[in-house]
């Protein structure tokens, strides 16, 4: 994450897509590392919760984060990050504008996905408390 100089609190929780196949061969490459912060919504404010940067060859070409409060669904805000020497953006995160009133409701990320030029990847979903 430091070689383009991203600067989100990026907590221990990371996790490696890779292309599933279906034969008894190698394990697929890792495409795409997704990370999540470990900071905590607060309603009426901006909140960036998701990072994802390509690995070896892949190259990153939409990020899909759209992410949901009960009866409501908040667009997700992509921010690229462009570095020398990589193809494509080195990073992008994903942020939302959390609405007043959201306190103490759970903010889901069903399920975010990666386009990559080497495959389509989808995390598992992940949720927030909004303070």
């Amino acid at each position: 994450m430091t070689r383009v100089g991203l600067t989100l609190a990026v907590g221990a929780l990371g996790i490696a897509a890779l292309v599933a196949t279906a034969s008894a061969s190698p394990p697929p490459p890792l495409l795409v590392r997704i990370a999540l912060t470990h900071a905590q919504p607060v309603a009426g404010e901006r909140f960036t919760g998701l990072a994802v940067t390509p690995l070896g060859t892949a190259r990153i070409t939409r990020v899909y984060c759209d992410a949901l409060l009960p009866r409501r669904t908040l667009t997700g805000r992509l921010q690229r990050f462009y570095a020398d020497g990589v193809d494509g953006p080195a990073a992008v995160s994903c942020a939302w504008r959390i609405p007043t009133g959201a306190q103490r409701k759970k903010l889901r990320l069903p399920r975010p996905c990666v386009l990559t030029t080497q495959g389509t990847i989808c995390s598992p979903a992940f949720s927030w408390r909004v303070k």
